[in-house]
């Protein structure tokens, strides 16, 4: 860009010009330092896509536009495309391209209500689909490889194999422990005690009901499934420890597998395992990708220097109190299952965190 092109006129108010560079200075000093994260991040992922060989085409981004958009908008995507495939189905092309136009025009407002609302323009959106693109075609080599005949037959296991609903007691010592087996000696309700107890606070709200699994399903601990698949209908367990904590699992109901043939769904199997992973592996890319533009970043517009400057330490900040949280909890991990131990006479009182803080 020649030296005097931030001079040159873009506007006319009443005769009087407004240069580019009038512009340019509200421009940086309110969007400057994203637009140019994005931009450095769209360079890096550029870069990382030709070292591993990978070719993205403009029906690369195309595509990853569509399947943003789909997926942000499922509910309006879902009813118009049940008339796309009824007029396919009829060989209607006109209506079908029609119908084509008339969607994309709706993803299209749906988009510009959203952006509006989060503050956010169409360039960096289309910054944002650029990045994804071209992580997506990085990882999709990498997860093709990943999936074996065996993480299918687990994935199988996951989706259609015997599933149950369970309720659980999460407790953080032996102490609580006991008391909460004495509530339920006493015939309190398992929900109850669940509820003002359980140190897992999302599912304490439902009396202790966690979402219906699997004996493959991830996030769970392999005895705590072992516990929980061996108990009938209404059964209590023993307590069992996983994870750090004590737990009481109550059996509430059992689902036999569903009929259906591994090689019936294969197919499908593989979709739902190949988009789960390639969904993880853009994300852990991106992560990796706004590190390393952070960590390699250096400005010399002083404007943006500050903007980078607050960035960096509201990072710093957020980094140091999660790693504060971690601290505090190793501490009352440490204490709640640690045997207890006379307090020396000049200790203050001890003092242990509500649950769920």
């Amino acid at each position: 860009m020649p030296a005097n092109s931030t001079d040159r006129v873009i506007a006319h108010l009443n005769g009087d010009p407004i240069t580019l560079n009038q512009l340019l200075g509200p421009l940086i000093e309110s969007h400057g330092l994203t637009v140019l994260v994005n931009l450095l991040q769209v360079q890096l992922a550029r870069e990382d896509a030709a070292k591993a060989g990978v070719t993205v085409t403009d029906a690369d981004f195309q595509a990853e536009r569509e399947s943003t958009l789909a997926g942000m908008f499922k509910d309006a995507g879902d009813q118009m495309q049940d008339q796309i495939d009824a007029a396919d189905a009829k060989n209607d092309t006109a209506e079908s391209a029609r119908l084509h136009a008339e969607l994309d025009r709706e993803y299209d407002q749906l988009l510009g209500q959203l952006l509006d609302k989060q503050h956010i323009s169409r360039p960096e959106f289309d910054m944002m689909l650029q990045i994804n693109t071209y992580l997506r075609k990085i990882a999709e080599p990498v997860v093709n490889r990943s999936i074996t005949e065996q993480s299918l037959r687990a994935a199988f296991s996951q989706l259609y194999g015997e599933t149950v609903v369970v309720r659980d007691i999460q407790l953080a010592n032996q102490q609580e422990l006991a008391e909460a087996q004495r509530r339920l000696a006493r015939g309190d309700k398992f929900e109850d005690v669940a509820e003002s107890m359980s140190h897992n606070r999302q599912s304490a709200e439902l009396g202790g009901e966690l979402p219906r699994f699997s004996r493959e399903a991830p996030g769970f601990a392999e005895n705590f499934k072992d516990v929980a698949f061996g108990l009938q209908p209404g059964q209590v367990s023993d307590p069992v420890e996983a994870d750090g904590s004590f737990h009481l699992i109550k059996m509430e109901n059992r689902f036999a597998p569903r009929a259906v043939k591994y090689e019936t769904v294969r197919d499908s199997v593989r979709r739902q395992l190949f988009d789960a992973a390639i969904k993880s592996a853009v994300i852990n890319l991106r992560q990796d990708l706004a590190r390393r533009v952070l960590d390699g970043l250096r400005i010399d517009d002083p404007v943006l220097s500050k903007q980078f400057e607050q960035r960096v330490d509201a990072r710093e900040a957020q980094a140091r109190e999660r790693e504060k949280i971690r601290q505090d909890l190793d501490r009352e991990r440490a204490t709640t299952t640690a045997p207890a131990t006379p307090a020396p006479i000049d200790a203050p009182p001890a003092t242990t965190p509500a649950a769920g803080q």
